[in-house]
């Protein structure tokens, strides 16, 4: 039980560097300068700021490197998720100031040889969210930094993150994603509601529509950057100018006790597939929905611009879960 909150950063941090993690677990909700009930966007206004991986409404995890550093040189890592999911381990704990909150310096000295974090910074960035930081080890650090330098670029690292706006945290996630997910994602129209990132990675996206009161349908889009359509048995439509393939989703003839699973609600789904460029996707609806009706909701999906690609990253409630099964 001693290293909950020090296995979440390595989990993280082994994640990045391509490494096999430990498990995982799921979402909660939770932006900016303001308590608005979004997820809190956190950040640097200096030195390189990268998010490659966010869970909206469940966590997300982002990479510092401070002015002038250079390739081999450690960064610091930022893992944010809901309060919690990952308690602060055991180790000797001193306050900090962290972008200007009080925050907890857990020193694990026994970690001093180890590629664990000695230091990590724990703090709560708004209610129902906690947020650690640590310094990276990875194989690609040339120069690593002693204890002492261990615990400056962090004090650094907390003193200087601050919550930022959509726009400078969409950047990060571009950034993150070495610039392969904005080109490839689509957003659904205005008036089908507000389009929210459910998940983004470097390889894989999910843009849902935002969950609104009393709706109970699963509505986004699954888009795999540089893989193939994959062969699909349905019916063959026009979508966007480009063959897809209808293929719906029934509900499994075995539900679970506890009731159906959020994937599928008791219509099905129905899915519609289709590739564009080097980057599959395959929009999800309700099945009660028609496939000409479905067709013109993928018909009318648009390429985001700069601020409805940041506004993807403001995410109250988590939207519904879906795509995984079929995506």
């Amino acid at each position: 039980m001693v290293l909950v909150g020090v296995g979440a950063l390595v989990l993280v941090l082994v994640l990045l560097v391509g490494a096999l993690a430990a498990t995982r677990q799921t979402d909660d909700q939770s932006s900016v300068g303001t308590d608005d009930g979004s997820m809190p966007l956190l950040g640097w206004n200096e030195g390189t700021y990268e998010v490659p991986s966010f869970r909206g409404g469940g966590d997300y995890t982002g990479t510092w490197r401070p002015p002038g550093s250079e390739g081999g040189d450690q960064g610091v890592l930022l893992s944010v998720n809901p309060e919690g999911l990952y308690p602060d381990p055991e180790g000797d704990v001193s306050t900090i100031t962290v972008g200007g909150r009080m925050g907890r310096l857990i020193h694990l000295p026994e970690h001093r040889e180890t590629t664990a974090p000695e230091y990590i910074v724990s703090w709560e960035p708004r209610p129902a969210w906690t947020a650690m930081l640590a310094v990276v080890h990875s194989p690609d650090v040339t120069r690593p930094l002693d204890s002492a330098g261990n615990l400056d670029l962090l004090t650094r690292a907390a003193k200087a993150i601050r919550p930022i706006g959509p726009e400078a945290f969409g950047a990060a996630v571009d950034r993150g994603t070495q610039g392969r997910t904005a080109p490839a994602a689509l957003v659904f129209a205005v008036d089908e509601g507000r389009s929210v990132a459910r998940w983004v990675n470097s390889s894989f996206v999910i843009i849902a529509l935002a969950p609104v009161p009393g709706g109970a349908q699963t509505t986004e889009l699954c888009i795999g950057i540089g893989k193939a359509q994959r062969h699909l048995e349905g019916s063959a439509v026009t979508v966007r100018g480009t063959e897809a393939t209808v293929v719906d989703v029934p509900v499994p003839s075995s539900p679970p006790a506890t009731g159906l699973p959020p994937d599928i609600g008791p219509n099905g789904l129905r899915t519609i597939a289709w590739s564009e460029g080097d980057a599959f996707y395959r929009l999800a609806v309700d099945g009660s929905v028609s496939i000409e009706d479905a067709v013109a909701m993928a018909d009318a999906m648009h390429t985001p611009t700069a601020e409805e690609w940041s506004q993807l990253f403001v995410v109250v409630d988590p939207p519904r879960g879906g795509s995984d099964i079929y995506c």
